[in-house]
């Protein structure tokens, strides 16, 4: 089983041209930084680059380095409800047991999203603890019936919910 936990924030197409993540079974990108300076390569001109753009995950999710992970962890407190979207439509989500959004600033939006594209997945677990989801997206993502953690929501505190990982 080939794990890698990555943190730090390198651009995803930088990521995705990676040919010895060819067996990468579980990813975790993990980043506290909102843009940061990258340069690839010693001839390459630096770059200020936004970790969590859902711009480039579409290219990242049909990569070759993307194929076989089944288990994701993207972490990154300025995602939102933009990455859900591009998560959702990059078809990544389809091939997924487990999925931890924890910290991503999602709202009800992304929840309904995710709960969406849930029942035609194959995602088993899911955590999207501390984001800014409400009442109502819990609700939606509690009646996919999945193996759920969504403790700390931002102004929540009716809701908890722990499943261990």
């Amino acid at each position: 089983r080939v794990i890698l936990e990555y943190i730090d924030s390198a651009p995803l197409e930088v990521l995705a041209g990676n040919p010895s993540w060819v067996s990468l079974q579980k990813l975790g990108l993990i980043s506290h930084e909102r843009v940061r300076t990258y340069r690839y390569g010693t001839e390459a001109p630096p770059r200020d680059i936004t970790p969590c753009d859902p711009d480039s995950f579409p290219a990242f999710a049909q990569s070759i380095a993307a194929k076989k992970i089944t288990e994701f962890t993207y972490r990154f407190e300025t995602a939102g409800d933009p990455f859900v979207q591009a998560l959702v439509s990059s078809g990544f989500l389809q091939q997924l047991k487990k999925l931890d959004l924890r910290n991503c600033g999602i709202t009800e939006e992304g929840a309904r999203i995710l709960a969406e594209a849930i029942p035609s997945s194959s995602l088993q677990r899911l955590d999207v603890g501390n984001n800014r989801i409400s009442l109502a997206g819990l609700d939606l993502l509690r009646a996919t019936e999945i193996s759920l953690q969504h403790d700390s929501q931002e102004g929540n505190d009716e809701y908890g919910g722990d499943i261990p990982f």
